[in-house]
């Protein structure tokens, strides 16, 4: 969905410092780790064993919760049924154990906490420092990464393909901030466009989807900064909380074009211009291959920049209306619901861009960085941009949710609009069902709900790989189309790349510990699959 933490709080996995230590450890982590994969399972048994199988004898599954019971929405006293996963009896045992263990770990606050400061103690000690790495390889990058490349993710998305979920394809690296990492953004523009020729050779003109960090595109996190106030200091007033909307002058100011303004930053717009032209040789690409591309998210103190790349992007390559058609939308911004501004900013730019004659792209999230935002904003002396409360959060999404499908089924759903709504949350994903069936998008047939041909390729649900299986299987069983609407967004990278992924992988699961979507339900969905095979065994 997108988005890293290294300033305000420091993440799990992925610090600054360890990136030199893992590039030291790469080698020899490959060459023992890859012979030696049945060793995962038996090191994940013993991490199990050492606590947290404590807690699994301490869980046992609901009552009539089993792998057995479909799906079917809504209880007669209108609150959800609790979703069983038709492809978690299909997991190994070796594979529950990981997942189980990685929860288990996660569910506890004090390890998100520590664990960076032992990480980065371990990781130094020759050997040491190597089996460090395998055992994160084996746990956390095994259950959150698809692989290393995106050719081995290949099976995988077959794979899903079988069960009606389609992949969102993710190179998933960001803006490194430790110095030296200037040459990198180059080969990154490199790897995202192969990634996008893989997923159009795979979708083979079936349409498919790739995910992007603009900001991975970029040598220093400091032009990201200094030219997004820039931006929004040259805007004209407006009443969108901070970060704003983007606005046209936004991109004449990327262009070149803008007039009556002060100079920018030279150096700082010269690498910005440069993150552009990267950013549309990648479009072309998707453009080529009939791939959607989605554009991730950023902290707000980055993320104007993103808005106006975005912007300019979608004015460019998201096709115009014609009289067969309508607009089709092949870049997608991605507008965070934690943010206060967000429901000024997603009507903003609907109206820019039934102003323009292109197709608004949309990837609607809640976001990934509130504490980040809050300790921000906080060390400036600046209102948070955040709600404050989860709950608004929801609110916010939800609302959203329904104003967009709204649209879609304005002018008789040749408005153009499109959306991949990413969520882990079963009210969020019952706001979509009904919002679909209550706008005239899709029909009901008995339990299910049919997308019209009209509205199909336009809609999509998302959650994150390794992340609530329950309920991409509930949205896969459920909502019926030709082409699949229920999407995994699958990341992938070197261990070293994808370290700050698996860091906010920790910190989101331990933000929502206390409510419901977190690291303990999803350890509970696996204690439960877990008991259930065990007593299957005992009882032969």
């Amino acid at each position: 969905m997108s988005l890293f933490l290294r300033r305000a709080t420091r993440p799990l996995l992925g610090a600054v410092g360890y990136r030199p230590a893992l590039a030291r450890h790469a080698s020899t982590f490959r060459n023992f780790a890859r012979p030696r994969r049945v060793l995962g399972p038996i090191a994940a048994v013993g991490l199990l064993s050492a606590g947290g199988l404590a807690v699994l004898s301490a869980a046992p599954p609901a009552s009539g919760e089993t792998e057995s019971t479909a799906p079917t929405g809504l209880s007669p006293a209108g609150e959800p049924k609790p979703l069983a996963s038709s492809s978690l009896a299909r997991v190994p045992f070796n594979q529950l154990l990981r997942s189980y263990f990685v929860y288990t770990t996660l569910s506890f606050p004090f390890v998100v906490d520590y664990a960076p400061a032992l990480l980065d103690f371990l990781i130094k000690i020759p050997v040491v420092g190597t089996l460090t790495v395998w055992g994160v390889r084996h746990t956390f990058f095994a259950q959150f990464v698809g692989g290393e490349t995106a050719e081995e993710l290949l099976p995988l998305m077959r794979d899903l393909r079988q069960q009606n979920k389609a992949s969102i394809l993710t190179y998933n690296v960001e803006v490194d901030e430790a110095p030296g990492a200037e040459a990198q953004w180059k080969r990154n523009i490199d790897e995202t466009k192969r990634s996008i020729e893989v997923m159009g050779q795979y979708a083979a003109g079936q349409g498919g989807i790739v995910a992007i960090k603009l900001t991975a595109l970029v040598p220093h996190a400091t032009a990201l900064e200094n030219i997004s106030k820039y931006l929004v200091s040259a805007r004209k007033s407006s009443s969108v909380p901070y970060p704003g909307t983007p606005e046209p002058i936004d991109v004449s100011i990327l262009q070149g074009t803008a007039k009556g303004l002060p100079d920018p930053p030279a150096a700082d717009i010269a690498e910005i211009r440069a993150m552009y032209e990267g950013a549309r040789e990648i479009a072309r690409t998707a453009k080529e291959y009939d791939i959607k591309l989605l554009v991730d998210a950023e902290h707000t103190w980055f993320q104007p920049v993103v808005d106006a790349i975005t912007l300019a992007l979608q004015q460019e390559f998201n096709t115009k209306p014609s009289y067969f058609a309508p607009p089709k939308a092949t870049v997608y911004g991605t507008f965070q619901s934690y943010l206060v501004r967000n429901p000024a900013h997603v009507r903003a730019q609907l109206a820019l861009a039934k102003a323009g004659g292109y197709a608004l792209g949309v990837k609607l999230v809640r976001g990934a960085y509130h504490g980040q935002e809050l300790a921000h904003a906080a060390e400036h002396g600046l209102p948070a941009p955040v709600w404050a409360e989860k709950p608004e959060t929801d609110a916010c999404y939800n609302s959203i949710v329904r104003l967009l499908l709204a649209d879609i089924a304005s002018a008789k759903g040749k408005s153009g609009t499109a959306v991949v709504f990413g969520t882990h949350n079963r009210e969020s994903v019952e706001t979509i069902l009904e919002g679909m069936v209550g706008e005239g998008l899709a029909v009901r047939e008995g339990d299910r709900v049919r997308i019209k041909p009209e509205v199909e390729g336009r809609v999509a649900v998302a959650q994150l790989y390794g992340m609530h299986d329950n309920l991409t299987d509930y949205v896969a069983e459920r909502l019926v189309a030709s082409s699949p609407v229920a999407t995994k967004c699958i990341p992938y990278g070197s261990i070293d790349e994808v370290m700050p992924y698996l860091g906010r992988r920790a910190i989101e699961n331990k933000s929502v510990l206390g409510g419901k979507g977190g690291a303990s339900e999803e350890r509970q969905r696996m204690g439960a699959e877990l008991w259930r095979r065990i007593k299957g065994m005992v009882a032969l």
